[in-house]
């Protein structure tokens, strides 16, 4: 079988790569947290994204996450609100990159912005900022739910994404939990893998001599921004259209001085992130030009 892509595949390709450079987003965020690391590996990735959730929730609120996520049925305002009230410590629950942590995460985003539940719980109802932010993880996990489903269905990707439980019904590993909308429990295949159980996997599949699953570009770009975002604020965030459109956003609530600053960082920001801009995309136009050259041969 020839390695060479074919017409079809490599024009939905650059066809793609394309679009992706009709608009720029520039974004000023204020972080806490600076790693300076790139993403890992996608099973790793996902950890580390439910990680910074579980940690916000902890550092706004105090909130028991790691009990919601220890629940074998899905998180319910009652069952917040108990494991809210008692006395016991957090669980210590290691976190996953399953399905299940995932939606117990996306359940407790939508509960927090709930402000008669928050003072149930003897909890300040959180401010716009937060509910900003709590909005975001809430739509981040329902990409990160369709991820998972998406992969877990994939051979390669099994053994990183599902216990050797979750991996005897590869049919409920195709089929997405919330379809059933009478479900109550969640199965073994939406449980996922800790870090230590994804390191034994990659372990077998070395001493096997098995091939190291890839990630496809789309889903990497979307698992980046969510990795490199995190809960981090949004300062400023800029949209620069091919056509000339230029959208500019600044959060409301910061002061003038802070404004100013900020505007500085961001202006800079722009300036190069359009000048690198302007040369891919020269630099793709001269690759369709000589692509389709190749394919279809030289035309007058």
């Amino acid at each position: 079988m020839s390695d060479q892509p074919t017409s079809s595949g490599l024009a939905s390709d650059l066809s793609e790569i394309g679009r992706d450079l009709l608009v720029m987003e520039i974004s000023t965020i204020a972080s806490d947290s600076i790693t300076g690391r790139k993403m890992p590996w996608f099973p790793h990735a996902l950890i580390d994204i439910l990680a910074k959730y579980v940690d916000w929730f902890i550092a706004i609120r105090d909130l028991k996450v790691r009990a919601f996520l220890a629940l074998s049925q899905p998180l319910t305002p009652k069952s917040f609100v108990d494991l809210m009230r008692t006395d016991e410590a957090d669980s210590d629950i290691p976190i996953t990159n399953g399905w299940r942590a995932i939606e117990q995460l996306r359940r407790t985003a939508k509960l927090v912005i709930d402000d008669e539940l928050m003072r149930t719980v003897q909890k300040d109802p959180l401010g716009p900022l937060e509910k900003g932010i709590a909005l975001r993880i809430r739509r981040n996990c329902d990409q990160l739910k369709a991820i998972v489903i998406r992969f877990r269905a994939i051979d390669a990707w099994q053994p990183y994404l599902l216990s050797e439980d979750g991996r005897k019904n590869v049919k409920q590993a195709r089929t997405d939990t919330a379809t059933d909308t009478n479900w109550t429990k969640f199965r073994e295949v939406d449980n996922g893998l800790t870090r230590a159980d994804i390191s034994k996997a990659l372990e077998r599949m070395v001493s096997t001599s098995g091939d190291k699953a890839i990630l496809d570009a789309d889903t990497a770009t979307r698992l980046r921004k969510m990795w490199e975002l995190g809960t981090d604020q949004v300062i400023a965030q800029t949209l620069v259209h091919i056509d000339g459109d230029t959208i500019t956003r600044f959060q409301r609530n910061i002061s003038e001085n802070e404004r100013t600053y900020y505007l500085g960082i961001h202006s800079q920001g722009v300036q190069t992130a359009v000048q690198q801009w302007k040369a891919l995309f020269d630099a793709f136009t001269k690759l369709i030009g000589g692509v389709a050259d190749q394919l279809f041969g030289r035309t007058n």
